[in-house]
This record gives structure tokens, C-alpha cells and sequence, in this order.
């Protein structure tokens, strides 16, 4: 396995642990513990929105890893990243303080859609341009060296 694959199944392996834990502590703060209430939000922001976010930023970047190939994608999903961080820091912020004003997690929604966005031009680049990549250099001394042999073949 190379280290790109390994990488990407790392992200990925990281990213399920943290949806999972997320479900988790969710479980266990709703059901067992009964907590509810606007008091107890920044619990449930700490324990539960916390680590299901970043364990879907884990499996997006796994994704990038495993699948990038051109520089500009890398680019856009680098943009997606910083996006999305700032979208949880945000959020974070907004549920530390127990409201539920709705224009306060309006910019939030706005970075997790433009995050969004990023990734999918990314994808969408990645996908277009999988077709069409440039020779390796090992491919280019093969097909820039000929024998008689090809040079015949070529002329029958």
C-alpha cells in the first residue's frame, strides 16, 4: 500500500472514530443522563456537534487524498478545510453562549455552504480532469524511444 492510500485510510479510519463518538456521547447525554435544556447546550456543542463535524472533515479529506490529481482541486479543498474550521469555530462560539437567535448562526450556515461548494468545484475538477493526465516521465522516455522493430511496424 502506498503512503497516499495509507493516508487516505487513515483520514478515513479517523474520521468514523469521531462520527462515532459523537453518536456516542449524544447517546449518552440525551438518553442516559437525560440532559436536555438551552442550559446544556454547550455541553452537547463540546461533546456531540464537536467531534461529528471534524469526523466529517476527516472523511472529506480522506476522500481529497485518495482521489486528488490535479494541483487547483488540492487548492479548492484546501479552501474547503479552512472553510469548514471556520464554520465549527463559529458555530462553537455561537453554542457556548445558550441562544437560539437565529441571525447569529446564519454566517455559520453561510462557511458550511461555501465549504460545501468548495469541495464539490474540487470534486468536479477531479473527476473531469481523471481522464486526462500527463504522461509520467517513465511513460515519456518509453514512448520517445523506439526500436527498428516499432519504426517497422509503424510503416506496414
Amino acid at each position: 500500500m502506498r503512503v497516499k492510500q495509507a493516508t487516505a485510510v487513515a483520514f478515513v479510519i479517523l474520521s468514523v472514530g469521531l462520527i462515532l463518538l459523537g453518536i456516542f456521547n449524544l447517546n449518552n447525554l440525551l438518553f442516559v443522563s437525560n440532559i436536555t435544556g438551552l442550559s446544556n447546550l454547550p455541553v452537547y456543542a463540546s461533546l456531540v456537534v464537536e467531534p461529528v463535524l471534524y469526523g466529517v472533515l476527516a472523511l472529506f479529506d480522506g476522500l481529497c487524498i485518495l482521489s486528488a490529481a490535479r494541483r487547483l482541486s488540492a487548492v479548492l479543498y484546501f479552501a474547503g478545510n479552512v472553510t469548514w474550521i471556520l464554520g465549527i469555530i463559529e458555530l462553537s462560539n455561537n453554542l457556548s453562549i445558550p441562544t437560539l437567535e437565529i441571525a447569529r448562526y446564519q454566517p455559520v450556515m453561510l462557511y458550511f455552504l461555501a465549504a460545501f461548494l468548495f469541495f464539490i468545484t474540487a470534486l468536479v475538477i477531479t473527476i473531469a480532469s481523471g481522464g486526462r493526465k500527463s504522461p509520467s516521465k517513465e511513460e515519456t522516455c518509453r514512448l520517445g524511444s523506439s526500436s527498428e522493430e516499432d519504426d517497422l511496424k509503424v510503416h506496414l
